[in-house]
Order: C-alpha cells, then structure tokens, then sequence
C-alpha cells in the first residue's frame, strides 16, 4: 500500500486553512514551503473529500463529490445508522450498493459537516 501524502494531522489543518479561505494554489504553496509535495488536484480532492469548502462557496454540501450518483438522504441515514451500530464499512457498502471507498469517503465528510455544525 502507497504511503499517505498528507497525515490526519496535516488533513485537518489543511481542511481548518481551505474553511477560513485559502485558496488551492495557496494551500500547496504553504505545503512546499513544509516539503510536502503534493499537486493542487491532490489537494483538491482532499478538500472535497473531507468537506472542507471555503467561506461563501456555493455548494451543495450534501452531495457526493467525484464521478458516482449523489448520496440521499436515506443512504445517509443509512450510513449513519449501521456505523452507530457498528457495521463494518463492507457491510455498509453492501447495504447501500455503493463501492466501500465511496462510503469511507462519504462517512468522513458527513462527520466533518456533524463537526462544522456544532
């Protein structure tokens, strides 16, 4: 398995930098500076993956982001329900027909939106 490019911890403060308004191009740029090379689209994707938009973007932060069909509000719940009762994610996939990277995606940014709101 390749390495990770960024840690949690860089993924968090990468997330908290694109929510006060840092724009890609400035987030791989400070991420350089710290010899972590990373491309834009990378980062792109991270942000996207996590949740993490900045201030005023208008997006639909309930949707799916990437080439697959958005996840409803069911799935959601669904989701959220099976991982509360510990369902393991392949379970979780099985159950929403939905590949399982799709729902470590998904499961990641609908706790990153749970967070933002509280």
């Amino acid at each position: 398995m390749p390495a990770r490019i960024l840690t949690p911890a860089q993924i968090e403060r990468m997330a908290q930098m694109r929510e006060r308004g840092l724009t890609i191009g400035q987030l791989s740029q400070r991420f350089a500076a710290e010899g972590v090379k990373i491309s834009p689209k990378a980062l792109y994707w991270q942000c996207l993956r996590v949740g993490a938009f900045p201030p005023g973007a208008q997006v639909d932060r309930r949707a799916h982001f990437g080439r697959g069909r958005p996840f409803t509000a069911h799935e959601d719940a669904t989701l959220l329900e099976m991982r509360e009762a510990g369902a393991g994610i392949v379970e979780i996939a099985r159950a929403v027909n939905r590949p399982h990277n799709s729902v470590i995606g998904r499961l990641m940014t609908l706790a990153r939106h749970e967070e933002l709101a509280a």
